[in-house]
């Protein structure tokens, strides 16, 4: 009586949690498969047990909760054939994206066409492209190089007036 049974397999952990939560809510004892594990890794699935005393008044409360198991999702895989997940949050609730993409600079949008690379996360609503952009190290060298030059021209300045003092 006391062995535990699988009442949802293949969930993330918000919705693991979220489920975990209700059941609790409501006197029932529910564990989770991979539960410290999944809270370190986004991409690890979990599944939802409860004990077998509890299985159908947990699948009577669960049937209320409207959430789609990670399974579900079409698997996105990178090049090296991992599943493709957010690089801000960690989520795998991502799509290909094309269209206008905010930029750091304000009022300037970066156009994102089909086959740039370019995802946009569902869960924490953030851009990111996977492969890096060609010369992303140009405009640090710019800024790098202006600086250096600034200062030093500072302080031929400050020499030049020391002189004339």
């Amino acid at each position: 009586m006391d062995n535990l049974v699988v009442v949802r397999r293949g969930l993330d952990r918000h919705q693991a949690g979220l489920f975990k939560s209700n059941l609790e809510g409501h006197g029932i004892a529910a564990f989770l498969e991979n539960e410290h594990i999944g809270s370190l890794n986004y991409v690890v699935h979990t599944d939802l047990l409860v004990r077998s005393i509890d299985k159908d008044a947990a699948e009577k409360l669960l049937s209320k909760v409207d959430a789609i198991p990670a399974s579900k999702f079409p698997r996105r895989l990178d090049a090296d054939g991992e599943e493709r997940a957010c690089q801000h949050c960690g989520s795998m609730r991502v799509h290909a994206y094309t269209g206008a993409v905010a930029t750091w600079v304000p009022g300037f949008k970066i156009q994102a066409e089909p086959g740039d690379g370019w995802f946009h996360c569902l869960e924490c609503e953030s851009y990111y492209r996977e492969q890096p952009l060609g010369f992303a190290s140009l405009p640090v060298a710019l800024l790098w190089s202006v600086t250096l030059g600034a200062v030093v021209f500072g302080l031929y300045f400050l020499i030049q007036w020391l002189r004339f003092l």
